[in-house]
């Protein structure tokens, strides 16, 4: 039996297809890259054993193709920020190739997963994901006391928030942006916690007591975002609520600080925070 198909060339050379092109597997394959917004990453492969005639290499983002070859697909083109670069590593019957993808300026468009395919055979491929790294763009705490809505600052210290002692305050915090979903905490922080600021930080990673900053439990949350624009040019928006029924505005509570911190790893933290100042009445829930 022969072991190759021999196919005679009109230039008189003969090709021996033994076995097929495949892709070398790279260090950032399976794996996650983070890239914050406005930088610039590449992702690569490179494909042996390949017919440098009939076999291409090409990447797809989340499914849609990206490139043939070094031009780039209308919609990644309209961006203006996407390129391909191809080149020959081993030049011979069944050659070499290595594809670099450029993305330049990232956006939130660019979050997803990137995977480099064979174009004779698409279930020869490498994959990482990449996620795009937006930080909060701003933290506004509210406080209902029942009659009445008081949105805080960003100020050191924020405003006071002037109540009678038994009080029932329903809190929320609404951040503006961040991505991926960005961490929100909702504190009740007493004298020490503000005095130990750097502990009180420290205490918001894992949402543990410490240094006067007692979480508060989270009766309800909501994460959304809006698209504008035409795709792929769209801006997204992402928003997150969270909530906090019936915090008792106690008398022990005098001078404590309602506090709600967001942020996304490795980037800004951003906080709103609001000065409870708390009359004490003869009849009055100490409820805690």
């Amino acid at each position: 039996m022969m072991d190759c198909l021999l196919a005679f060339i009109v230039l008189s050379y003969v090709t021996c297809i033994v076995n097929s092109a495949s892709i070398e597997s790279p260090p950032h394959n399976g794996t996650k890259l983070l890239v914050k917004v406005g930088n610039n990453f590449t992702r690569e492969c490179t494909g042996t054993n390949m017919d440098l005639v009939l076999d291409d290499l090409y990447w797809t983002k989340d499914g849609v193709k990206v490139n043939a070859k070094q031009i780039i697909e209308p919609r990644f083109a309209a961006t203006n920020r996407y390129s391909a670069k191809l080149v020959v590593l081993k030049f011979a019957l069944r050659g070499s190739l290595k594809l670099t993808l450029f993305v330049t300026g990232a956006t939130l468009y660019d979050d997803g997963v990137y995977r480099c395919v064979i174009s004779t055979d698409t279930t020869q491929y490498i994959q990482s994901t990449v996620v795009i790294q937006e930080a909060v763009k701003s933290v506004k705490l509210y406080v209902d006391t029942g009659s009445n809505s008081v949105n805080g600052n960003l100020q050191p210290f924020g405003p006071s928030l002037k109540v009678t002692a038994g009080t029932k305050l329903d809190v929320k915090c609404e951040v503006d942006g961040g991505h991926p979903k960005p961490s929100v905490r909702l504190f009740l922080i007493d004298n020490g916690g503000r005095k130990e600021r750097e502990k009180y930080k420290a205490s918001t990673m894992d949402n543990t007591t410490s240094a006067g900053a007692y979480p508060l439990a989270i009766t309800s949350t909501f994460y959304t975002y809006n698209c504008n624009g035409i795709y792929p040019l769209a801006y997204q928006t992402f928003y997150t609520v969270i909530h906090h029924e019936n915090l008792a505005a106690t008398e022990e509570r005098n001078g404590n600080y309602i506090s709600c911190l967001a942020y996304v790893e490795g980037l800004a933290e951003y906080e709103d925070k609001t000065k409870l100042d708390i009359e004490a009445t003869d009849n009055n829930d100490q409820k805690p």
